[in-house]
């Protein structure tokens, strides 16, 4: 990769000079025509995809539809492996991204990628590493919370259901008794 497109991404700007020739040596570039999947969700995660020109719609697949995250034409809009430094890294991508239109990316593997912002930033990365975790464990808890409360409601429907016939037999018992 050409070291001024590097320096020129505002993901990369900021770098020491042997840092961006770094990134520059470990890069490639990749060219996508229109409507391209670069890459799915759920295919191994495995690397960082920087926006050099073009455009990308980024979506994740929930309940049955694709749900639209980005949808840009920003230079320097990246996805991919963007927590490939973390601990808790799922070894999957986490979305879809699609070109719409012809784009060209700056491509960084994910083990060059988490080696850059470890040694870069390691405080950083335990920092994210407990973010990332604690929002992995709150949508847990408030996931398992939304099933109890569905199966609160269900228990509750299929008491009063039980109990109807219930309460109906105990009348015809009665009607019958006061018969006879």
């Amino acid at each position: 990769v050409d070291l001024a497109e590097v320096r020129s991404l505002f993901l990369f700007a900021e770098l020491e000079d042997a840092d961006q020739r770094w990134v520059a040596e470990r890069s490639d570039v990749r060219v996508y025509g229109a409507d391209v999947v670069v890459f799915a969700e759920g295919q191994p995660s495995d690397a960082l995809y920087v926006l050099l020109e073009g455009g990308l719609l980024l979506s994740k697949h929930t309940d049955g539809e694709d749900v639209v995250l980005n949808d840009t034409t920003h230079r320097g809009a990246y996805a991919g492996a963007v927590r490939a430094f973390t601990q808790s890294r799922d070894p999957n991508f986490q979305t879809t991204l699609r070109t719409t239109r012809p784009s060209r990316f700056l491509r960084l593997p994910a083990e060059d990628f988490a080696a850059l912002v470890h040694r870069l930033c390691p405080m950083a990365v335990h920092l994210l590493d407990g973010l990332y975790e604690g929002i992995r464990m709150t949508e847990s808890t408030m996931r398992q919370r939304e099933h109890l409360v569905q199966l609160g409601a269900l228990s509750a429907n299929l008491a009063h259901e039980l109990n109807n016939p219930a309460a109906a037999a105990v009348r015809a018992t009665e009607q019958l008794r006061s018969r006879v």
